[in-house]
C-alpha cells in the first residue's frame, strides 16, 4: 500500500511541476570560430552581445579576439607572443593575461582608448611556476 501511494504521490507531483512551471525556452546554440584559427575559445559575452575569447593559429599563437556585431577583431598585448582575454564587461573594459617572452602578466584594458593596454605586473610567473 505504501508503494502504491508513495508511486502515486510521485506522479501526481511530476504531474503539478511539468503542467504549472513555466516552460524553459528552446536554446539556439551557434558555433564561433575565428576565421583561420584551429581552436577558438569564449570566456565573456556583454548584455549588448559583445564577446570576448582567444583564438589559437595553426602555428601555435594565441591571440584575444572580440567579436562584435558579427566582426572578429584580432586582440594582441604590444610586443607579446600570446594574449588572452579572460573578461570583458558591457563598458568594454577587458582583462586577461599575455607572455612577453620572460614570463606571464597580466593587463587590462579600459575604454575609452581601446586597445591601449596598460600592464599589470604584480607577478611575474614562467610556465614552470613562480619566478
Amino acid at each position: 500500500m505504501f508503494i502504491k501511494t508513495g508511486l502515486l504521490g510521485s506522479l501526481a507531483l511530476a504531474w503539478f511541476l511539468a503542467s504549472h512551471l513555466p516552460q524553459i525556452p528552446a536554446r539556439s546554440f551557434q558555433p564561433i570560430d575565428f576565421p583561420g584559427a584551429v581552436e577558438t575559445g569564449t570566456v565573456s559575452i556583454t548584455s549588448n552581445g559583445q564577446i570576448a575569447g582567444q583564438y589559437v593559429n595553426p602555428d601555435g599563437s594565441v591571440h584575444g579576439y572580440l567579436l562584435k556585431d558579427g566582426q572578429f577583431t584580432s586582440i594582441d598585448f604590444p610586443g607579446a607572443a600570446t594574449t588572452q582575454l579572460a573578461w570583458m564587461n558591457d563598458r568594454g573594459d577587458m582583462v586577461g593575461g599575455y607572455n612577453s617572452g620572460n614570463g606571464n602578466h597580466g593587463f587590462s584594458d579600459q575604454v575609452p582608448s581601446p586597445w591601449l593596454f596598460s600592464a599589470i605586473h604584480a607577478r611575474n610567473q614562467t610556465m614552470e611556476g613562480s619566478d
